[in-house]
């Protein structure tokens, strides 16, 4: 389904949430610096970051945006070929040579060693991602596996349910019409754009997903919601 969008896909990100969704990563992407720079002076090593779901690298490139990634040691992975090497023109294009990002066609939910080691990364980063992995349960196991201890993960996702009553009748019958229609119009795959819908809609958003998390074993989990609920941003620890 990825593949059949993925020519269109950053240009209706963007459209369809009216450039909003370039400061929703600004703010994931600071919670990452804000991770490296509290944690910068304990390591011997460079940062190593994971960027799971990745897309055609919005998330990451919001990252590299910041001079002090240059100390990080990045892998990008996405399940979708297409999508992989969209990124990978991107990164390209903008000309990053300062900085090296190892590109994986990779599932995240089945990854494992000795491809991705236990406690390889101090930092997993995702967006829009973790509401398609096919075994939520698994996938996020497999995410606290790779961090190391003391490592961090930022999860940012739709929360459709949690969205703020005043402004749910706009925003309700805009995601469950508008964005299908002018989506699918645009892509020529109205079957995808229902399905990003239906999953934005569906995903354990809010409280809920703070308990899935405790429950994966992350602790000190915190929820930051954006945009008046309409996304949220979910931070963990393992310890």
């Amino acid at each position: 389904m990825f593949d059949k969008i993925s020519t269109t896909y950053d240009f209706l990100n963007h459209a369809l949430s009216f450039g909003i969704d370039i400061h929703w990563r600004r703010v994931a992407a600071a919670l990452v610096m804000d991770h490296y720079e509290s944690n910068k002076n304990n390591k011997c090593s460079k940062f190593s970051m994971l960027d799971i779901a990745t897309g055609t690298g919005d998330l990451l490139f919001a990252i590299l945006k910041n001079k002090s990634a240059i100390e990080f040691n990045v892998t990008a992975i996405d399940l979708e070929t297409s999508m992989i090497e969209l990124a990978k023109k991107k990164f390209a294009n903008r000309r990053m040579s300062d900085f090296f990002v190892d590109f994986r066609v990779a599932d995240a939910v089945a990854v494992a060693d000795p491809e991705y080691k236990s406690e390889s990364f101090d930092i997993i980063t995702s967006a829009f991602g973790v509401r398609n992995f096919y075994d939520l349960d698994r996938g996020l196991a497999n995410i606290h596996r790779m961090l190391k201890m003391g490592g961090q993960v930022v999860i940012l996702e739709f929360s459709a349910e949690g969205i703020n009553p005043i402004f749910k009748p706009f925003f309700i019958p805009y995601l469950n019409f508008f964005v299908p229609f002018v989506g699918g119009l645009i892509s020529k795959d109205f079957k995808a754009y229902d399905y990003l819908n239906k999953s934005a809609r569906s995903f354990p958003c809010g409280e809920k997903f703070v308990s899935i998390l405790e429950k994966a074993n992350f602790l000190d989990v915190k929820m930051i919601p954006l945009t008046f609920g309409l996304v949220t941003i979910y931070i963990g620890k393992k310890r």
